[in-house]
């Protein structure tokens, strides 16, 4: 299993983030494509039912699910690079210059 990223977006990404956050979105990405990959076995019409999600994963929402779906069919990329969080870091708060020449 290559778990390098192929796609810019996510090469940019992981380059923001450590190793050990990187490993836990890719953590996730791998269980959300098992549950992906058991709906479509569910779902061969190509729809996704609330009652194949039901069967697949009884806890998990329907709007999660949804986008997990979307995201799966219209992304580009491997399985797990498709289903990733693509949120990027929040970058630290930094004092304006400004105030710090008012505070010395």
């Amino acid at each position: 299993m290559d778990n390098d990223p192929q796609v810019p977006e996510l090469r940019e990404l992981k380059a923001q983030l450590s190793e050990k956050r990187w490993q836990a979105r890719l953590e996730k990405a791998h269980q959300r494509l098992a549950v992906v990959e058991a709906l479509r076995e569910q779902c061969p019409d190509g729809v996704l039912h609330r009652a194949a999600l039901k069967a697949v994963a009884p806890r998990m929402s329907w709007t999660s699910a949804r986008r997990w779906w979307t995201n799966y069919h219209t992304r580009s990329g491997e399985g797990w690079e498709r289903l990733m969080d693509r949120r990027l870091p929040e970058r630290p708060w930094e004092t304006p210059l400004e105030w710090r020449r008012l505070v010395c």
